[in-house]
C-alpha cells in the first residue's frame, strides 16, 4: 500500500479545513469559521486524512508508547518514560492522543459518515463506521467512561457527557458493537453512489476485504466482554468465520515509507528519543520456551541484556541494556486486527463454550500464523511448537496458554490492545516494583481544564466495565 502514501502528503491540507483546534470558550466558535477555507471538503480528501491520523496520532502515537512501557513490552530507560516505567506520571501523558482522536480522528469520520449519507454512498459510511468504532473502542478500552453519544458535535455542544463503559459498547442503536453491525450491511452494499479508491490507504477501496475487517474488529471486541454478562462466544466464533483467511487480508497498515513525514511514528521515536530497551519481564517469557522470536524482536536476540522493568537505570545510549529496535523500521507494518490474533479469539470462545477440540486447532493456526507473520522460518517453527508448553494438546490447552500467545502477538507496535488484554486476563503475570500496574489511563489534562464538571472521578487504579464490572 505504500502508492497511497503519496495521497497522504498531497491531502495534508484537509486537516486545516475539518480538523478541531483547542482554544478558549470564547474563541471556539469563530475558529470553527474559516473564512478563507473551502467548506466542502470531498470524502475523497478526508478519509486518507482520517486514516493517517488514525494511525499516527492514536495506534502510534503518545500513549501506544506508555502502554507498551507499562505493558512491559518494553522498558522505559529515558525521560518521561523511564519516569513512567516507575508509576510517575500526570494527567498530560495521554493529552496529545486525547485531543488527536476527538479533534481528528473522529470528527474527520463523522464528516465523512454524514457526507455519505446525504451522496448516498453506504461504502464510504462502512469504512467510516469501522474505523469509528475500533476508534472509539480504543478510548473506552484506555479510559472507561467516555463522551460518546455527544461526541465531536462541535459548537453544538461544547461540553459532552460521559457514557458508561457498558453503554458504549453494547447500546442497540449507537454502541460500537451495533455501529461495526450496521458497517458490515454497508460495506457489502450492492448500491453505492461513490466506492474509495486511491483514497483509501488500508485496502484501496476493496469492499470485501473492509466486511472481513469489519467482523474482525467486531471479534475483538466482543472479546474484550469476555468477563462480562455481555460476552457471546458464537458471536465471537462468527465474526472469525466471516472475516480474514490469512494475513494477507488481515487489518494492517503497511504504507509508511522513508522520509521525515511518512516514516513509522515508532521509528521517528527511535531516532529522536530511543525511549526504550528490551524488557525483561518479555525477555524472560520468551526464553521460558526457546521462543524464536526473540531474534526478532531485540537487538541482541537470545543473548540481550534486558532492561528491569520499573527498576532500569537512565541508559539512552544503550550502554547497560540491549535495545529493540531491529523490528522498528522505516516502513514497519502497523497492526490494527491481525488474522493470529482472531484464531485466539476464536480459540478463547471455543474454551469458554467446552469445545476443547476446535479451541486447541484455533490456537494452534494463531501460533503458527504469528511466527509467521514475524518471519520464523519453518523449520525453528516447528521446533518450538513441538514443546508440550507451547501446544499441549486439546486436552491440556488453557486460557492461560492463549492469553499468554495472544499478548506476545501484540509486540511490538499493539501496545494498547496488550495493555486491554492484560488487565482482562492478568496474563502474563506482569510485577513492577513501585507497585500496582495501573488499571485505566489517567483523565486527559485538556478535559480537567474545559469539561471538568463531566469528568469521572475514577483514577487509575480503578478497573473499567469489562475489567471489573464497575464503572468507576
Amino acid at each position: 500500500m505504500k502508492k497511497y502514501i503519496n495521497k497522504f502528503l498531497v491531502v495534508l491540507f484537509a486537516i486545516c479545513v475539518v480538523g478541531v483546534t483547542s482554544c478558549s470558550e470564547d474563541t471556539l466558535d469563530e475558529i470553527d469559521e474559516n473564512l478563507n477555507a473551502s467548506t466542502d471538503v470531498p470524502m475523497s480528501t478526508i478519509l486518507p486524512v482520517t486514516q493517517m491520523s488514525l494511525f499516527y496520532e492514536v495506534v502510534g502515537g503518545d500513549m501506544s508508547l506508555y502502554l507498551a512501557v507499562w505493558s512491559q513490552l518494553v522498558t522505559g530507560v529515558h525521560a518521561q518514560l523511564h519516569s513512567a516505567d516507575r508509576f510517575v506520571f500526570d494527567n498530560t501523558m495521554a493529552n496529545n492522543t486525547w485531543n488527536a482522536t476527538y479533534t481528528t480522528t473522529l470528527k474527520n469520520l463523522r464528516i465523512v459518515m454524514e457526507k455519505a449519507d446525504e451522496s448516498g454512498s453506504p461504502h464510504y459510511k462502512g469504512v467510516a463506521q469501522v474505523l469509528y468504532a475500533y476508534t472509539a473502542s480504543i478510548l473506552t478500552d484506555s479510559w472507561g467512561q467516555i463522551p460518546y453519544s455527544e461526541a465531536v458535535l462541535g459548537a453544538e455542544n461544547r461540553s459532552p457527557k460521559y457514557d458508561d463503559q457498558q453503554v458504549v459498547y453494547t447500546d442497540p442503536v449507537m454502541g460500537i458493537l451495533a455501529m461495526l453491525d450496521d458497517a458490515i450491511v454497508n460495506c457489502g452494499s450492492t448500491n453505492s453512489t461513490a466506492t474509495p479508491g486511491s483514497d483509501d490507504l488500508v485496502y484501496g477501496g476493496r469492499m470485501d476485504l473492509w466486511v472481513k475487517a469489519a467482523n474482525a474488529v467486531k471479534a475483538k471486541c466482543l472479546t474484550r466482554l469476555a468477563n462480562t454478562s455481555a460476552y457471546n462466544a458464537a458471536d465471537v466464533i462468527a465474526s472469525v468465520n466471516n472475516s480474514f483467511v490469512d494475513n494477507t487480508e488481515a487489518f494492517i497498515f503497511t504504507g509508511f515509507a522513508e522520509g521525515a513525514t511518512t516514516e513509522h511514528p515508532w521509528f521517528q521515536e527511535e531516532n529522536d528519543r530511543t525511549h526504550f530497551a528490551t524488557s525483561e519481564s518479555l525477555f524472560n517469557l520468551l526464553g521460558a520456551k526457546n521462543d524464536p522470536r526473540a531474534e526478532f524482536f531485540f537487538d541482541d536476540g537470545a543473548s540481550s541484556t534486558p532492561a528491569p522493568n520499573g527498576a532500569a537505570e537512565l541508559d539512552q545510549g544503550g550502554d547497560l541494556y540491549s535495545k529493540m529496535y531491529d523490528i522498528v523500521n522505516a516502513n514497519s507494518p502497523l497492526e490494527i486486527v491481525t488474522y493470529d490474533q482472531l484464531k485466539f479469539f476464536e480459540a478463547e470462545a471455543y474454551l469458554s463454550q467446552g469445545n476443547t477440540t476446535d479451541a486447541n486447532t484455533a490456537y494452534e493456526e494463531g501460533v503458527n500464523a504469528a511466527l509467521t507473520r514475524y518471519g520464523v522460518d519453518v523449520a525453528d517453527i516447528a521446533t518450538y511448537t513441538a514443546q508440550s508448553s507451547v501446544f499441549p494438546g486439546a486436552g491440556a490447552l488453557s486460557l492461560d496458554d492463549i492469553h499468554e500467545q495472544r499478548y506476545i502477538s501484540y509486540y511490538p507496535f499493539q501496545s494498547i490492545e496488550a495493555y486491554s488484554s492484560w488487565r482482562r486476563t492478568n496474563i502474563p503475570a506482569l510485577v513492577n516494583p513501585n507497585g500496582d500496574i495501573p488499571r485505566r489511563v489517567p483523565a486527559a489534562q485538556g478535559e480537567l481544564d474545559t469539561n471538568s464538571s463531566n469528568v469521572p472521578t475514577a483514577t487509575t487504579a480503578n478497573g473499567v466495565w469489562w475489567d471489573d464490572g464497575t464503572e468507576n
